[in-house]
């Protein structure tokens, strides 16, 4: 039996894990010595979510922090996934005592944060590039780590494609409003993103929030203002020493939550590396859709420019639409951010029984 303040912590470690928007799509329940990881679908479920592959990735990346926080607490985890019980989780870890260990990035889990401030855009040292390059990985888990300068601005090309698609269709627009938090009040919610990790300086900010009205966005995307916003955004792929875009193999349940767990393990040996981060989700999550579903749910348009972003993704990465489609992220030397994101309490996300 462990300690249920042991399981807590562990538990707090999970919950420190990057999710879209920050919407915590999570619950846990405790067992003796176990711990079941459930997908909350009603956080997950929007049009960005499709088969709320995103909220898999994320479901990894709290097993990973669970995992690692387990050995620093010298437990021995293991972990399976789907089991046929009750709540449907999408992963039980099962604990037993063993010898304490050295967890190195266990100090990096509430470190980690998503950075969306310029970079600098000097080269990452070749001792760093092999350190990411050899963060184990997965079966079937890729990670490309582009530092060319002409690629990079081909990818941040395509990237504005998808930015602009999200600010053109009604549903991506009320999916990322949503989770903003504009003031203190808004932000005590302890879920969302508060503007200023946006990193916007006074008057963008002040459009960011006349854009959060969709009959404006609507009218202004006459005007080519998606356009805009789009390639404004997708420069800061730029602005990084390099584009790192993690792949699965196959794109099933479990191989995105283990594209999820390899894609947090790279972003805390990231943060160990003293470097910044920051996801480009709309490019996997929105292609995931298109590559997916029956019915996209995208205009005839938006349909045509996002197999034309597929196509010369192709053209960068060997990627074949039965992969898992993990994330795009651009890192580099960043500062720290100005301000973070918070977590719901574990009162909001256990479970009782």
């Amino acid at each position: 039996m462990i300690q249920r303040d042991v399981l807590e912590k562990l538990v707090s470690a999970g919950t420190f894990a990057p999710s879209i928007d920050n919407c915590q799509p999570w619950f846990f329940r405790l067992g003796s010595d176990s711990i079941h990881v459930i997908l909350d679908e009603v956080r997950s479920d929007f049009f960005g979510d499709y088969g709320h592959a995103g909220s898999y990735v994320t479901i990894g990346a709290v097993i990973e922090n669970i995992l690692t926080a387990a050995v620093h607490y010298g437990l021995v985890p293991s972990v399976s996934y789907f089991p046929s019980e009750k709540d449907s989780p999408a992963a039980v870890i099962k604990l037993k005592a063993g010898q304490p260990s050295s967890s190195p990035l266990y100090p990096f889990i509430r470190e980690r944060c998503t950075n969306r401030k310029p970079y600098s855009r000097k080269p990452l040292p070749e001792n760093v590039m092999k350190s990411l390059s050899a963060t184990p990985r997965p079966q079937g888990a890729v990670l490309h780590l582009i530092d060319d300068r002409p690629v990079m601005k081909e990818i941040a090309r395509l990237a504005a494609s998808v930015d602009r698609t999200s600010f053109e269709h009604k549903l991506l627009h009320q999916g990322l409003f949503k989770w903003i938090r504009w003031n203190e009040a808004e932000a005590a919610r302890r879920d969302g993103m508060p503007v200023g990790t946006l990193e916007l300086n006074i008057m963008n900010r002040a459009a960011f929030k006349v854009m959060s009205s969709w009959p404006v966005m609507d009218f202004l995307n006459k005007f080519a203002l998606s356009y805009a916003v789009g390639k404004i955004n997708s420069q800061l792929l730029l602005k990084a020493s390099a584009i790192g875009f993690i792949v699965m193999d196959k794109s099933r349940p479990v191989d995105l939550i283990e594209g999820g767990r390899f894609f947090e393990r790279v972003w805390l040996e990231a943060a160990s590396l003293g470097l910044s981060l920051q996801p480009f989700g709309g490019m996997s999550f929105l292609l995931t859709r298109l590559l997916q579903a029956r019915e996209s749910g995208y205009t005839k348009a938006q349909k045509k420019r996002l197999l034309s972003v597929y196509d010369g993704l192709k053209r960068i990465f060997p990627l074949e639409e039965k992969n898992g489609l993990i994330m795009l992220f651009r890192i580099g030397y960043g500062g720290r951010p100005s301000t973070r994101t918070s977590r719901r309490p574990l009162t909001d996300v256990l479970l009782q029984g």
